[in-house]
């Protein structure tokens, strides 16, 4: 869930910052070797049976800008850049 404010007044390019927080979500076999190595090293030493499945749901702070482009009255093009950050170690097995 992101929030959007406009930095400027209403004309054909109108810069805005957003900001935002969620969950992120992620399961994989212990085995899975499409693990990113992020996840697998937050599992390395545990004691898994094979076929194993592991979770992930991670907190995530997400903030970044753009700019809005009007090119019409209904046609509007928004290039934006948005940086995630996720925070660890909230994990299950199963």
């Amino acid at each position: 869930m992101t929030a959007q404010v406009t930095v400027g007044t209403a004309r054909p390019v109108v810069p805005y910052l957003a900001g935002g927080v969620g969950l992120y979500h992620a399961a994989f076999n212990r085995f899975d070797h499409t693990m990113p190595r992020f996840y697998h090293r937050r599992v390395m030493g545990a004691a898994l049976q094979p076929g194993t499945t592991i979770t992930f749901t991670d907190p995530s702070l997400a903030g970044g800008g753009g700019v809005s482009l009007f090119l019409s009255r209904h046609w509007t093009i928004r290039p934006e850049v948005i940086a995630t950050l996720f925070i660890r170690d909230s994990r299950s097995l199963s």
